[in-house]
């Protein structure tokens, strides 16, 4: 008789233990599976709203195009929703669920009739009562969300929806070092050519300007190894020696020009002494630009924006791009800070007349950087191939940062940890100082 209550004991917990998982484990697949489709549903909306904003932008209701140009710089200048907004405004539960879930071969919902019923059976139990009303919310949801989901489109990759990642290099003079000028800055065309050749050989694919932004606001698709090369200052050499490099192996590029020197030389590097180098001429710009490349601003004169008035700021930033802008008959969509300096009025300037702007801050872009704070990494003449593919990979040198940034802290860390014991082990007490003068 004992025997028999112990084994029906046994078997009452063990069904309840098994209720117990198995509730939790649905909760979890279902929570996974609402959290893709409402992200899917959620990017794929807004992707049609921008779609329909755009064709209210060309047409309005009466045909009338008067007013298009102020209707389309006020909402430049307002701050756009992007899928990136959708995406950051997610808990990393929902993040992470969207990729677990893009795969499911099943639907989920169906798999709540295996637990519902036992739960019904023990709703007075404060644990089940909780449990089913969760798991009956989330039938319901998936249940309304699953044919919506389907007409928009749900099963995006998750790696196009939201996990792509960009690295951006920049370079600036590529040519022969001229003396007492560009020292970590200047590769000679030799240098430029291998890189180029590696990056090929290992199957990555140069976007523009334009690509990162259809994806972004689209969800257009990008090749699998994404990388942008950008130029700043826009040097004649870089012309000559580097864009045919890049056209030979099917590769773009990303210039930025310092709009009041075209055709002169690098004034700003000149004020501190260093030789004058030639940029490029409008001719040269526009020759370029219509095989391919794509051109940002850079300023008018290459201040330092941190340093300038509000209206030097404005001057600088918007009559870049209106200089640009009328020399290539085009708007123009990008812009990078001088000496990669900012700060929030240079930040916002930038933001109310380019869609992108880039910084020097070392890092890898992807669906949730900020556009006008984006990571670039600098190409150094003395990198070898194998930190350039680092840099590729995770948008810095790790073994550079670990030097640079880690390990003086690391030092002083021991230090200080160290220290004391030192001081107790040969003075007797941590309090204590050493004695002076032996």
């Amino acid at each position: 008789m004992f025997m028999f209550f112990v084994g029906l004991g046994l078997t009452c917990a063990s069904t309840l233990l098994y209720e117990i998982v198995l509730t939790r484990l649905l909760s979890v697949v279902c929570w996974y599976y609402l959290a893709f489709v409402s992200v899917s549903m959620a990017m794929s909306g807004m992707t049609a709203g921008a779609r329909a904003t755009a064709q209210g932008d060309t047409l309005s209701p009466t045909g009338d195009h008067a007013g298009h140009e102020d209707i389309g710089s006020e909402r430049r200048a307002m701050k756009r929703t992007t899928d990136a907004d959708v995406w950051k405004s997610q808990p990393w539960r929902a993040r992470a669920g969207r990729a677990a879930g893009a795969p499911l071969p099943f639907s989920p919902p169906n798999l709540l009739s295996l637990s519902l019923s036992p739960i019904e059976n023990r709703k007075r139990l404060e644990f089940f009562r909780r449990r089913g009303l969760k798991l009956l919310l989330y039938e319901s949801s998936a249940r309304a969300f699953r044919p919506a989901a389907r007409a928009v489109g749900s099963s995006i990759n998750p790696r196009r929806g939201a996990a792509m990642r960009l690295p951006v290099f920049t370079y600036h003079h590529i040519g022969e070092h001229p003396p007492g000028c560009c020292e970590g800055l200047s590769i000679s065309p030799a240098v430029f050519e291998r890189q180029i050749r590696w990056l090929a050989r290992h199957g990555y694919h140069t976007i523009r300007v334009t690509d990162w932004l259809a994806w972004m606001q689209e969800g257009k698709p990008l090749p699998k190894k994404p990388l942008l090369l950008t130029f700043d200052d826009a040097y004649a050499d870089t012309a000559q020696h580097a864009l045919p490099v890049l056209q030979r192996h099917g590769f773009s590029g990303a210039i930025f020009v310092v709009t009041r020197l075209i055709g002169k030389t690098n004034e700003w590097d000149e004020a501190v002494g260093y030789p004058p180098l030639r940029i490029m001429t409008a001719e040269e710009i526009r020759q370029w630009a219509r095989q391919g490349m794509e051109f940002g601003a850079h300023t008018r004169t290459h201040p330092d924006l941190t340093q300038v008035s509000p209206e030097q700021l404005e001057d600088e930033i918007g009559g870049s791009s209106a200089d640009l802008g009328e020399l290539l008959q085009t708007r123009v969509l990008s812009f990078a800070y001088p000496y990669g300096f900012f700060n929030g009025a240079a930040q916002q300037a930038a933001s109310r007349i380019f869609d992108l702007s880039f910084t020097t801050e070392e890092g890898i872009n992807t669906l949730g950087t900020d556009p006008h704070g984006l990571f670039r990494v600098a190409v150094l003449p003395q990198d070898p191939l194998v930190k350039l593919g680092w840099r590729a990979r995770f948008g810095f040198d790790p073994v550079e940062r670990l030097r640079t940034r880690y390990r003086p802290w690391l030092r002083h860390s021991i230090i200080e940890r160290i220290r004391p014991l030192i001081i107790k082990t040969f003075f007797g007490s941590a309090e204590e100082t050493p004695p002076r003068g032996g």
